[in-house]
């Protein structure tokens, strides 16, 4: 195990035990080398108006009223980077150099030094129980997430690993390379939907059923028609992270997991193998269901139609330059449906085989519902499937 390694299995005791009294950031530093001891951003920038104002000593002056700019704490450089997540989130009590404030904030309060009104970090929280919010919280964790910079795709599990670690203690789950056991459906399904900067990584990070295979999935953009953001999110997660009352059901059925950590001993860093063996309804793409096939094409999606009742396709690639290779040979695994099956959301597998052995890799996420046509008689997205296990690595 190297220094490296050794050190980042620490990260979620040094920051969210004893061992960190107080942590110092210096969140208007864009680099490691630079300085922070700078002269603030004023907040008076532009002057709309001066009205003139006789002081009672008789001396004329003036009053002027000034433009302030909007101010958030998340576009200071340090909210730019993946591994300062886990600082901001784990820490107890923090003290933050900004562009414009000084800002101190532990756990039951935050103070500004001035210059500004409240406003809030943004920083999320680490769920404490795995109960009906845990799945919207860590959704908006991992959108946070993957919409920061990384320099090397390598540590992309391993600059998340003490927040994975922290979560597991407070809500007794269990971790495996991006994804929890016990929310496992959920969590296979997300999916890329940026058509641009869609690349394959150049080296192993984590099984092709993770999210981690994709690297560093934050794609930024100018969005000329959304005023709001300059961001956009290429990763997203399925609906299904949100209860619905029960109205979704599983359609697999986990036999094994094998996850075998790069470093040997932190099962949340850096991983170098991964499987997974699932037995759930799966039958292959035909061209009618996937043409034009999204896996050879530009756009980010594909909606097609087929099957007797009539049903939509809806498919996205993981990547379309990885995808280009599997010549057609695409299985749907259907991992999650509607209470009444009219609605079914699963993965696009390709077959491989490793060592004399068949099996399958991700490359895609598709969802699948039925036209309503007759409310009476009774339909399914699952027809025409047959249920196998299967391999995922």
């Amino acid at each position: 195990m190297t220094d490296k390694a050794n050190e980042i299995a620490k990260m979620c005791g040094i920051y969210h035990s004893t061992a960190s009294v107080l942590t110092i950031v210096a969140a208007n530093a864009p680099k490691v080398d630079h300085g922070f001891l700078e002269p603030r951003v004023g907040a008076l920038d532009l002057v709309l108006m001066s009205i003139p104002y006789s002081c009672p000593d008789g001396v004329l002056g003036k009053v002027d009223i000034y433009w302030v700019y909007p101010y958030s704490p998340q576009a200071e450089p340090v909210n730019s980077r993946a591994w300062t997540l886990q600082e901001g989130m784990l820490s107890h009590r923090i003290l933050s150099f900004t562009s414009r404030q000084l800002r101190w904030k532990c756990n039951t309060t935050e103070y500004l030094d001035g210059g500004f009104d409240q406003v809030s970090d943004g920083m999320p929280s680490i769920p404490n129980n795995a109960d009906r919010f845990f799945h919207s919280q860590w959704e908006n964790i991992l959108n946070i997430y993957c919409n920061r910079d990384i320099s090397d795709e390598s540590d992309v599990l391993s600059a998340f690993g003490g927040i994975a670690e922290q979560i597991s203690k407070n809500c007794g789950l269990h971790y495996i390379a991006g994804l929890w056991v016990e929310f496992l459906e959920a969590g296979l399904c997300w999916k890329r939907v940026s058509y641009k900067n869609r690349r394959v990584p150049q080296k192993y990070l984590a099984p092709s059923w993770s999210w981690a295979s994709m690297g560093n999935t934050s794609c930024r953009e100018d969005l000329a028609d959304d005023m709001l953001s300059d961001f956009y999110h290429d990763l997203r997660f399925s609906d299904s992270f949100r209860p619905k009352d029960n109205l979704v059901a599983s359609c697999i059925k986990l036999l094994d997991v094998r996850v075998l950590p790069a470093c040997g001993i932190s099962p949340f860093g850096s991983v170098q193998d991964g499987t997974l063996n699932l037995s759930g309804p799966m039958r292959q793409a035909t061209p009618l269901s996937l043409m034009p096939s999204p896996l050879q094409s530009g756009d980010h999606s594909h909606e097609g139609h087929c099957g007797d009742p009539p049903a939509t396709i809806s498919a996205f690639a993981d990547s379309v330059v990885d995808c280009n290779k599997v010549d057609g040979k695409i299985w749907m695994l259907y991992v999650q449906r509607g209470h009444d099956s009219r609605w079914a959301q699963g993965l696009l597998l390709t077959p491989l085989s490793k060592d004399g052995e068949v099996f399958f890799r991700r490359v895609g996420y598709f969802s699948i519902s039925c036209y309503i046509i007759d409310h009476h008689k009774p339909v399914s997205v699952l027809q025409d499937t047959e249920m196998q296990t299967v391999t995922i690595i």
